[in-house]
């Protein structure tokens, strides 16, 4: 396993901020290969969804946009990889912040259905922010993997990367564009947003509410809509859920750490 030093040594000096076209070749931190193997099960669901493009350096420098520096975070418990753009504040823009949801939240939509006696439901969006188009011109370093493997090069983003200091913000953009939609109504649903509490959500078909908290949905309604609701965002979402839950079910789903 790595030691402390050398992890501080390698954090350190993907970080800098000047650097921003710098590539850290990552270690293994098991000799089973795991994280590796989780890098590129990362790198493969990107490509499916067609998060970035490869493209040359000097095809990005002519461009004029911004070239970042990227960096691997790995959970050698979960062994779970998640590849992070390095966007760094230099100013304070309110804009690029998304609305925050508390525990206390949870409780408009405990109440409906301790009220209306209906069961509730929870689902959890798979890397939320790719689903959200990256609407800047942005390239960033590809990992040492894919260096290794397919040559050097940039990637182009094409959808939102996590470390993008707007990446929530467009996340929830793209959820509400989603629900609002034109697709939506056609599907059966008419989602109003609450104007004073915008992670609140009320469908009227089913009587519906639902409150989002970053990537996690939690809601409750008619049991038939819901699950109608439910199916219908897994068109268009990569998610897990379940729904059905009534008072005495397990909410560890919505406890795990992220």
């Amino acid at each position: 396993m790595i030691d402390e030093a050398d992890r501080i040594l390698v954090d350190a000096i993907a970080s800098l901020a000047d650097a921003p076209e710098m590539m850290i070749k990552g270690a293994d931190f098991r000799s089973d290969g795991s994280i590796k193997e989780s890098r590129w099960a990362e790198i493969n669901k990107w490509l499916e969804r067609s998060v970035f493009e490869p493209v040359t350096r000097e095809e990005a420098r002519a461009s004029g946009g911004k070239i970042f520096g990227a960096r691997w975070v790995d959970d050698p418990v979960k062994e779970k990889s998640r590849y992070v753009i390095q966007d760094f504040a230099k100013t304070k823009v309110p804009t690029v912040f998304a609305a925050a949801s508390d525990m206390s939240t949870a409780r408009v939509v405990d109440y409906k259905a301790v009220r209306c006696g209906y069961p509730t439901f929870v689902f959890d969006v798979t890397s939320a922010y790719t689903h959200a188009v990256e609407k800047d011109l942005v390239y960033f370093e590809p990992p040492w993997e894919w260096v290794e493997k397919h040559g050097e090069c940039l990637w182009w983003s094409r959808m939102k990367v996590y470390g993008r200091r707007d990446g929530a913000r467009s996340w929830q953009d793209h959820f509400v564009d989603l629900t609002k939609s034109e697709v939506a109504k056609a599907a059966g649903f008419t989602v109003r947003q609450c104007p004073k509490a915008p992670t609140i959500f009320y469908i009227e078909e089913f009587d519906g509410v639902l409150a989002l908290h970053v990537d996690d949905g939690h809601g409750t309604g008619d049991p038939a809509g819901a699950r109608k609701f439910m199916l219908f965002l897994e068109k268009h979402l990569e998610m897990k859920w379940v729904d059905g839950l009534h008072e005495g079910d397990s909410y560890e789903y919505f406890e795990l750490p992220r």
